[in-house]
């Protein structure tokens, strides 16, 4: 969304209502399912990378489990390609097959703002329900 208001909202938060759909089982193993699909955008803003990588960072950070089925970051890598958030290259693997590398597009980094005014929106929210809960405990 453009910062007067207008603009691409539909576009930007195309993203946001898919995931919103995503059949719950779709999210097994993934702790956070709001932050899941902006922190695959931030990480590749952050740095264009492989799928593995990003299971690995996402397991630091605490997105998901690290046992977790690492295909719907596969599904999410190739969504975002037919979406036009991410492109990729393929990059020759060191052992083994080539593997794609995804970096995002400038659609991606319009849809990462989107993610980012909703996660700021969310903050503020959660930072008040933790006060509220420990006036009343």
């Amino acid at each position: 969304m453009t910062a007067d208001g207008g603009g691409h909202h539909r576009q930007n938060s195309h993203a946001f209502r898919r995931f919103s759909r995503v059949d719950p089982r779709a999210t097994k193993g993934i702790i956070i399912p709001p932050l899941f699909i902006p922190s695959i955008l931030l990480l590749l803003k952050e740095e264009p990378t492989h799928g593995y990588a990003l299971m690995k960072k996402l397991s630091q950070l605490g997105v998901v489990s690290p046992d977790m089925d690492p295909s719907p970051i596969y599904k999410t890598l190739r969504w975002f390609e037919e979406i036009g958030l991410a492109v990729s290259e393929s990059e020759r693997g060191e052992r083994g097959p080539d593997r794609k590398v995804y970096r995002v597009t400038e659609a991606g980094d319009e849809s990462l703002a989107f993610f980012a005014s909703r996660v700021e929106e969310a903050g503020k929210i959660i930072a008040w329900f933790q006060r509220k809960y420990e006036e009343l405990r």
